[in-house]
């Protein structure tokens, strides 16, 4: 088993999706101690054997001897989703180190100096499913930018839901059959100056063509900017009606495009859509897409940008040059994956030569107007040489997670290829190994890559599956498979070629509520959770949790791929600590912005 002794790593800005970036279609609308949790008993971790104790939960939080679980915020009452971190500046007073929780009223903001007692700064009351969020520094104020995703009634704080009815929808091509459509209101980006986190002001919003489901910060240092990638597409609800008007863009089917929003540091009250950036023709249409008359919706879900950081050299003459280094972006489109070159971040390559499809039916294979999974995010390794996508099933209203040779809800990984790369090649798939019961919404979901130089590891949130942590240090081990995968029964199911090496499935015992997690990131030594979307089963709301994992001589696994610390190992023995890797400036979803570090350790 090959052990991965140093890489080239880089300090960052994550994405979430793996950035492992936010709930899906089915969501568009519609401190503990050992002694408190059971400790999972059956085949080892990353067995292919089933897992008895999973068939039906218990009342003991289930867990690996290696995570600890340090803190609780609940959030009960809202569905909460995606997270943000900042330590890099532009605060005024005392809550340097931050932690943005987004929910479908808002987002809450946490100081996290303590990462076990974090400590609750401001909640802000702004609805705007999903209200996914990420961090700027505009100069010397900090922004926190949020998607809006559902029609508002106004653009500002005091918006609330704009009412459905049965209505007909825009569609570029006719016939466009009627359905349950929201009333045309305010959706796309609002942007918060967070320099004082106690006091949030809204200072700017941004309308977009069927709003923003996700988005994608990139620091544009050469034109002292931010570039924002704004994802949606015409699911569900969301889709104009005839006859509609908020006096901003119009949501038409199928879409087929990506909007580009400016914030300019100087002037972040300036910011704007700068273009509208359309997607290649030969991306396919969403057939998960409910009542599109077939059409299908074309766009893409999450976008993950990974790039060197921009560098800046004065020569003799006293000139300031700054380069342009290369940037790859991973695009999750629904139907399928796709890799674009964004050396240029205001001129992604979503058209052209230089850009990838990558297809795999295991993830949307279906009949038109049926729901089976879509790709939904991605991440890359923080040596940029793997790519890995994830399929949420079922949109994150259905259950997967039935044991290593389920392939619904996985995380497929890939070669990160040159864009523009005819095929794109396969090594392999993480699928959680713990059958969860038929009850459960479970499919991988949202998280990242830790930045370590001991080997890939991944985290992810997995709903009501808690948050599962695996190792894919050996893929590259693996044959690469060249050729689209069928996904029909009896056909080759791509082989398992990630580990899971520690989970946390929360059963309540705090008195919190059960797992149901939108988010989990690693962060500068913690796991930060954010879940509890308060479904009728499952009601509670968890809110912000965070975990430590527990190592042997700073490293997490052995040689053979096994955890160091086991169960019956003593946490207070010689030797034992918490794990930790590089640490990050900041981190956003879908956003790994990095630079060069070298050396061993963590």
């Amino acid at each position: 088993m090959r052990r991965l002794t140093r890489l080239s790593l880089m300090t960052a800005c994550v994405s979430g999706a793996l950035a492992l970036p936010s709930v899906a279609i089915a969501d568009d609308f519609g401190g503990v101690g050992t002694e408190d949790f059971e400790v999972f008993n059956g085949p080892p971790i990353g067995s292919q054997g089933s897992d008895p104790i999973h068939s039906s939960h218990g009342n003991k939080d289930l867990a690996s001897p290696n995570m600890f679980h340090t803190a609780n915020r609940p959030n009960p009452g809202v569905t909460n989703s995606d997270l943000a971190f900042w330590k890099q500046g532009g605060v005024r007073g005392p809550h340097q180190d931050l932690a943005a929780a987004g929910n479908y009223d808002g987002f809450r903001l946490f100081d996290i100096k303590d990462p076990d007692n974090p400590v609750l700064v401001s909640s802000m009351r702004c609805r705007g499913p999903q209200n996914d969020v990420s961090f700027y520094k505009a100069d010397n104020r900090l922004l926190l930018i949020q998607s809006v995703d559902r029609a508002q009634s106004t653009d500002d704080c005091s918006s609330v839901d704009t009412p459905i009815a049965v209505g007909q929808p825009e569609c570029d091509t006719e016939p466009c059959p009627p359905r349950r459509l929201a009333q045309a209101g305010f959706e796309g980006l609002r942007i918060f100056d967070v320099s004082r986190p106690e006091t949030p002001v809204l200072i700017k919003t941004v309308a977009t063509a069927c709003g923003s489901h996700t988005h994608t910060t990139i620091p544009d240092q050469n034109d002292q900017r931010a570039i924002i990638y704004v994802s949606s597409y015409p699911t569900g609800a969301s889709p104009t009606p005839k006859g509609g008007d908020f006096g901003g863009p119009r949501c038409t089917i199928p879409h087929k495009k990506i909007s580009i929003v400016e914030i300019p540091d100087k002037n972040p009250e300036g910011a704007r859509v700068l273009k509208e950036q359309p997607l290649d023709n030969d991306t396919l249409p969403f057939l998960g897409t409910i009542g599109s008359g077939g059409t299908g919706a074309i766009g893409c879900h999450d976008i993950t940008v990974y790039y060197e950081n921009q560098k800046q050299n004065v020569t003799a003459g006293g000139n300031v040059q700054r380069d342009n280094p290369s940037r790859v972006a991973g695009a999750a489109c629904l139907e399928e994956g796709q890799l674009w070159d964004v050396t240029e971040p205001e001129n992604p390559t979503t058209i052209g030569p230089r850009h990838s499809h990558i297809r795999n039916l295991f993830i949307t294979a279906g009949v038109p107007g049926t729901f089976k999974g879509l790709w939904h995010t991605a991440s890359f390794s923080w040596d940029g040489q793997i790519v890995l996508f994830t399929d949420e099933f079922a949109g994150g209203g259905g259950h997967a997670c039935d044991g290593p040779q389920d392939t619904r809800g996985n995380v497929f990984f890939y070669e990160n290829v040159e864009p523009g790369t005819p095929v794109v090649p396969l090594y392999g798939r993480f699928a959680l190994p713990r059958p969860q019961p038929q009850q459960e919404v479970c499919t991988l979901h949202n998280g990242n890559v830790i930045p370590t130089n001991e080997g890939y590891f991944g985290v992810s949130s997995a709903y009501e599956g808690g948050t599962s942590v695996f190792d894919f240090s050996d893929v590259q081990d693996n044959p690469r498979i060249m050729d689209p995968l069928p996904g029909e029964p009896g056909d080759l199911i791509p082989p398992t070629v990630g580990r899971e090496i520690a989970f946390f499935d929360e059963q309540g015992v705090d008195g919190n509520g059960r797992d149901d997690v939108w988010s989990s990131y690693w962060h500068n030594d913690r796991i930060y959770a954010n879940g509890g979307l308060g479904r009728a089963h499952n009601p509670g709301g968890r809110g912000f949790d965070v975990y430590k994992l527990l190592s042997r001589n700073g490293r997490l696994v052995d040689d053979e791929g096994n955890p160091t610390f086991r169960q019956g190992d003593d946490p207070n023995a010689a030797g034992v600590q918490e794990y930790r890797a590089r640490k990050l400036p900041y981190q956003n979803p879908q956003t790994q912005d990095t630079y060069a570090t070298v050396g061993g350790g963590q």
